[in-house]
C-alpha cells in the first residue's frame, strides 16, 4: 500500500497545460493535457469559476433536539428542488467561519451560537471542477429565527428534522422534482450509523 502521508502528485500537469476552452462571467471551460500511467497523451476538460473557487456549508444542529437544519434550493442545472444544508461561496478576504456564518443567515435568517468543527478544503466534484469547499459544524438556536436576506433570484426555504426525519421525508419526495444532495446523504447516513453504534455499545 502507497504511503498516503507522502504522495506525489499524480499528474506532471504544469500552468501552461491548461487552456481555456470558452468561459463566461461566472464559469471557465477549460483543458488540460497529461500523459496517463501508460506514458501515453490525454486530454481532461473541466469546468472551473471565473471568479471564486472557494465554497463553504454549515452543518447547523439544535443543542438539544437533535434537529439538523436543511434548505430546500430551486436548482437550475437540475431543474429540482435540492435538499441540503446551508451554503455558498466564499467573498475575498472572508474566512471560513465568516463566510458560513453569513451564508446560514442569509439563507435561513439563523445565525451560529457555537462552532463545533470545521474541515478543510476538499473537492466537490473532483472530475468535472476545480471547486473545493470547506465547511463547520455549528450549534444553532432553533428559536432565534432572523430575517432572510436571500437574493433577489434564489428560491430557498428551510425546515428543521432529526436525522431519521429526514429519511423518512426522503422517502415520500417525489425524486423527478426533489433530491437530496450527495453530501447531505452522506452526512445523514454516517450519522445515523455512528449513532447506531454508540447505542449498541451502552
Amino acid at each position: 500500500m502507497q504511503n498516503l502521508l507522502d504522495l506525489p502528485k499524480p499528474y506532471d500537469i504544469k500552468n501552461d497545460d491548461i487552456k481555456d476552452v470558452c468561459g463566461s462571467k461566472w464559469l471557465t471551460l477549460k483543458e488540460t493535457t497529461y500523459k496517463d500511467k501508460n506514458g501515453n497523451d490525454q486530454k481532461w476538460q473541466f469546468v472551473a469559476r471565473s471568479k471564486n473557487e472557494a465554497a463553504t456549508g454549515v452543518v447547523a444542529r439544535t443543542e438539544k433536539s437533535g434537529k439538523f437544519l436543511f434548505i430546500v434550493n430551486g436548482r437550475v442545472p437540475m431543474n429540482k428542488w435540492v435538499i441540503g444544508f446551508p451554503g455558498g461561496l466564499v467573498k475575498p478576504g472572508e474566512d471560513i467561519v465568516a463566510a458560513a456564518n453569513r451564508e446560514l443567515k442569509d439563507e435561513t435568517g439563523y445565525k451560529c451560537k457555537r462552532v463545533l468543527t470545521m474541515n478543510p478544503p476538499s473537492p466537490k466534484s473532483a472530475g468535472l471542477t476545480t471547486e473545493q469547499g470547506s465547511g463547520i459544524g455549528c450549534i444553532v438556536d432553533d428559536k432565534a429565527a432572523g430575517k432572510t436576506e436571500l437574493e433577489s433570484t434564489e428560491k430557498i426555504t428551510h425546515f428543521w428534522a432529526t436525522a431519521k426525519q429526514f429519511f423518512e421525508i426522503m422517502e415520500k419526495v417525489n425524486p423527478e422534482t426533489t433530491v437530496a444532495s450527495s453530501g447531505t446523504w452522506s452526512y445523514m447516513s454516517g450519522y445515523l450509523d455512528a449513532r447506531g453504534r454508540r447505542k449498541k455499545k451502552e
